[in-house]
C-alpha cells in the first residue's frame, strides 16, 4: 500500500474579484474628509482615528518598518523612482528587492477585501501616491521669513493665490504650506451642499522645522531648518503575489499607461497633518520632526535639535514623502484599514480580479502499483473460487496434511521392508513408486470405512452418496 498510495502537492487555481480602497479616483481628496464635514462630531472623529493611525505606524515595530506588509497586514506599495534602474520588461519593474522603511511609499498598505486568507492571491491594481522631489536645500530661516515665503502668493501679480495654505502645529515647532496648481474642482458634502472647490496636485510645499538648543539673535523670532519642495502624484500599476501561508508582497511595478486627473486636497490636509503628533502649548518636537530627523528613536531628548546639521537632503526628501503618504493614505478609510473586512459602502471601493490557489497535500495513486495489486487480487479470487468448487467435489476427508500419521497407524499401507536406521533420502527413493489413496476398506458392508491404503487390484474408490465412518 505504501508503493501504490502516497501525498504530493496539488494546486486549484480560480478566479476571483477582489475590492480594495481606490486612490486614483477622478475626485479623490484627502482620505473620506467630504463624508465627515457635515458634521463636526464626525470630523473630529475621523481626524482623531487617522492620527492615530498616523502615529501607530510611526512607532511600528522595526520588523513592520522593514516588511513588505503593515502593522495590520495591508501590502505595502514600493516607491518605483527606487526600480527606474533596473531592467524591464513592457515597462514592468523587478520589485523583489530587500528594502529600506523610505522605499515604500508608505508605512500603510492598501486595505484589500480578502475573505479566504487562507488561499493563495496574485491579481495586478492601480494606485497612486504623492510625490516630493527637488527640494531645496536645507537652510536655516527666522520665523518671520518662514511666514512670509510663498513663491506663489497671487496669480498673474494681482489674484490673490486662495489655494496657498500656511499651517503652523499646535506647539509651534513646524510650520508648514501647500500650494496647488492644478485645476480645481467642486466638492460635495454628504447631503448635496458644495463644501469646497480643492485643486489638484501638482503645487509646492515648505517644511520648517525649530531648531531648538542653539541660541537666537532674536528670541520672538526664531530660527528654523527650511526647505521647499516640488509635490506631484505618481500613478502605478502593481501586481501583488500572495504565496499561500506567506506575506503579500508586490512583486512587479509600472507606471500607469493613461493616468486619470491627480488627485485634489482639501485645505485642512496640510492643517491636520502638521498638527499630528503635535502637543498644544509644549514646546517639544512632533513625532513628525523626529522621524525626519532620526527614525529610530523616536522619543530621545535633544539637545540640540536641527535637521539641518545631520539629515542630507536626499534623505529628508525621502522621509517628508514616506510621512506625507501616510497621513494622505490613513484618510481614505481609517476604521477599515485595521480591520481587513471592507464593506461594501466605502466610498471610492473598486474591484480587480486575482487568481485565487489552493495548494495542500493530496493522495496520489501508482498506476502501476494499482495494477498489480488488481492482477493479483483476480487471481486469488480465482484461486478462492476453484478451491471452493474443488472442496465441493471433495468426497474424502481433508487430512493428507497429517498423512505421516495415518501411514503410521493404517493397517491397510503396505511398504516395503526396511530397516528402521534407514536415512530418510534413501527411504524416500525406495517409496518413490508406491501409490496411496482414500479408499472404502469396508466396501462389502452397508456402511462403509475410509482408510489410506495402497492402490492395488480390488481397492475401492469412495462413492458419492455413500455412508462411511
Amino acid at each position: 500500500m505504501q508503493h501504490m498510495a502516497f501525498t504530493e502537492y496539488s494546486t486549484i487555481t480560480n478566479t476571483t474579484q477582489i475590492s480594495y480602497i481606490n486612490t486614483t479616483g477622478t475626485n479623490i481628496v484627502f482620505g473620506n474628509f467630504a463624508a465627515y464635514s457635515d458634521s463636526g462630531q464626525q470630523l473630529l472623529q475621523f481626524q482623531t482615528e487617522v492620527d492615530a493611525l498616523y502615529a501607530a505606524s510611526l512607532v511600528a515595530p522595526t520588523y513592520v518598518q522593514y516588511s513588505s506588509q503593515d502593522i495590520w497586514n495591508n501590502t505595502k506599495i514600493p516607491n518605483i523612482e527606487l526600480l527606474q534602474g533596473k531592467s524591464s520588461q513592457d515597462g514592468w519593474y523587478d520589485a523583489t528587492v530587500a528594502f529600506r522603511p523610505t522605499d515604500f511609499s508608505s508605512m500603510l498598505g492598501i486595505p484589500f477585501n480578502v475573505t479566504n486568507p487562507v488561499l493563495g492571491l496574485d491579481m495586478m491594481f492601480q494606485s497612486s501616491y504623492i510625490s516630493i522631489t527637488e527640494c531645496s536645500p536645507l537652510v536655516v530661516k527666522t520665523q518671520n521669513e518662514v511666514n512670509h515665503t510663498n513663491p506663489y502668493p497671487t496669480i498673474d501679480n494681482q489674484t490673490p493665490n486662495l489655494n496657498y495654505t500656511l499651517a503652523i502645529s499646535p506647539s509651534g515647532t513646524l510650520i508648514m504650506s501647500l500650494n496647488l496648481f492644478g485645476h480645481p474642482f467642486v466638492l460635495a458634502s454628504s447631503n448635496g451642499q458644495n463644501l469646497y472647490t480643492p485643486s489638484r496636485l501638482p503645487g509646492t510645499i515648505t517644511f520648517a522645522s525649530l531648531i531648538s538648543g542653539t541660541p537666537s539673535t532674536d528670541p520672538e523670532n526664531p530660527v528654523y531648518a527650511y526647505s521647499a519642495c516640488n509635490i506631484t502624484q505618481t500613478f502605478v500599476d502593481s501586481h501583488i503575489d500572495c504565496p499561500q501561508g506567506e506575506w503579500c508582497h508586490v512583486d512587479q511595478m509600472r507606471h500607469t499607461v493613461n493616468p486619470g486627473p491627480t488627485s485634489g486636497i482639501t485645505p485642512g490636509f496640510i492643517q491636520a497633518f502638521t498638527n499630528a503628533t503635535s502637543t498644544p502649548g509644549i514646546l517639544a518636537h512632533s513625532f513628525t520632526e523626529r522621524y525626519i530627523l532620526d527614525p529610530d528613536h523616536l522619543d530621545r531628548e535633544y539637545d540640540t535639535f536641527n535637521i539641518t546639521q545631520t539629515v542630507p537632503l536626499s534623505q529628508f526628501q525621502a522621509r517628508l514623502a514616506l510621512l506625507l503618504n501616510t497621513y494622505w493614505q490613513a484618510g481614505f478609510s481609517p476604521t477599515e484599514q485595521t480591520t481587513g473586512n471592507l464593506s461594501d459602502n466605502i466610498a471610492g471601493l473598486v474591484a480587480t480580479v486575482a487568481n485565487s490557489t489552493l495548494a495542500q497535500d493530496v493522495y496520489a495513486t501508482n498506476w502501476g502499483w494499482l495494477a498489480t495489486l488488481f492482477v493479483c487480487s483476480v487471481v486469488l479470487l480465482v484461486f478462492g473460487v476453484a478451491g471452493a468448487v474443488w472442496d465441493a467435489q471433495t468426497i474424502g476427508p481433508d487430512v493428507l496434511g497429517f498423512a505421516s500419521g495415518i501411514i503410521r497407524h493404517s493397517k491397510y499401507i503396505d511398504l516395503p521392508k526396511g530397516d528402521s536406521t534407514m536415512p530418510g533420502a534413501e527411504r524416500a527413493r525406495m517409496l518413490a513408486d508406491v501409490k496411496v489413496m482414500m479408499q472404502d476398506v469396508k466396501a462389502d458392508r452397508e456402511v462403509g470405512r475410509i482408510a489410506l491404503g495402497t492402490v492395488g487390484e480390488g481397492t475401492q474408490r469412495l462413492k458419492r452418496g455413500r455412508l462411511y465412518r
